[in-house]
């Protein structure tokens, strides 16, 4: 007698039950077995909350996934729609903002006269600067 079966266990299918020898009531015993073993495995009491346990967790998971993505997502986009406006307003901040004393001390140097008058100068043509921005006409200098 040959065995139906390969080396792995599975059953070879180019070989039929009835070249293997295997009779008919030989199945009909092996199928009832298997019926009966059928009864002995039983789920238990507790499958069922423990299976939607991990599904929740699972699901769970997901959502806080999913939620983390769109949040990274919307930053994203965020941070990509407003580096137009942050160029803008730092366009505008130069010609807006008011000279510090760094800038007024490096113009009064540029002035080839004394520190003193340098500074006067500077700060008069930073003052028209300001005037010729905002539309107003500059103001008259009550020393000239």
């Amino acid at each position: 007698m040959s065995n139906p079966f390969t080396q792995d266990g599975d059953f070879d299918e180019d070989t039929s039950f009835d070249e293997a020898g295997v009779s008919p009531e030989f199945l009909k015993l092996l199928e009832a077995s298997v019926l009966e073993a059928g009864k002995y495995v039983v789920p238990s009491d507790d499958l069922r909350p423990h299976t939607l346990e991990a599904a929740r967790e699972l699901d769970t998971d997901r959502k806080e996934t999913y939620s983390l993505t769109r949040i990274a997502i919307a930053f994203a986009v965020c941070g990509f729609l407003s580096l137009p406006v942050f160029s803008r307003v730092a366009s505008w901040r130069d010609r807006v903002s008011a000279p510090n004393s760094l800038r007024m001390f490096e113009a009064a140097q540029k002035k080839n006269m004394g520190l003193d008058w340098g500074l006067f100068e500077a700060f008069s043509e930073a003052r028209q600067r300001q005037a010729l921005q905002f539309g107003k006409p500059s103001p008259k200098n009550k020393l000239e």
